[in-house]
């Protein structure tokens, strides 16, 4: 085999590997491979850092969340270092419920100063993406003054998953 056709051939080769990984990459983009939500009370309230993770594995395809609790002055103790609280499987529609709800929020409306500090209460943050990135909505007390804050979606997000993981919502 002469030269220009072995480099044909290995041409040929690369474009139907990148053509396979670009089909794969398209069905992974549809959704998010984690979803996180961590919940940072004032320590006066309550002593608990908590932080729920939603895995969505598509091969193989299953969706868990996955809940650990941190007590308040741990903080700096990373998160996947802590073994997990509980673990449960949830539905893939369920996912895609709180993915499609997750979407919705409009970012105009949501950074907003008054969206970021208080007093006492307690932050939510929501982390959505995969592992090379991701974006993350914090806002603090998020149950007060709701409407006048416009986080009504973000707060139903943050109660889908509190609710998916048997948790008590906010």
């Amino acid at each position: 085999m002469g030269r220009i056709s072995k480099i044909f051939v290995v041409v040929a080769a690369l474009l139907l590997v990148d053509k396979a990984f670009s089909q794969d990459s398209l069905e992974v983009k549809k959704t998010f491979e984690k979803i996180e939500l961590s919940i940072n009370h004032d320590r006066k309230v309550f002593d608990k850092l908590v932080h729920l993770t939603i895995y969505n594995r598509p091969k193989p395809k299953t969706t868990e969340i996955v809940i650990r609790t941190l007590d308040s002055d741990e903080p700096f103790k990373h998160w996947l270092m802590v073994k997990p609280d509980f673990k449960y499987e949830i539905s893939k529609s369920l996912c895609e419920d709180i993915e499609e709800l997750l979407l919705s929020i409009d970012f105009n409306d949501f950074v907003i100063l008054d969206n970021r500090i208080g007093i006492h209460g307690y932050r939510c943050e929501l982390t959505y993406g995969d592992s090379l990135s991701s974006i993350s909505l914090s806002a603090w007390t998020p149950t007060i003054r709701t409407e006048e804050r416009q986080l009504q979606t973000y707060l139903k997000v943050c109660n889908m998953i509190l609710k998916a993981a048997k948790m008590e919502e906010l």
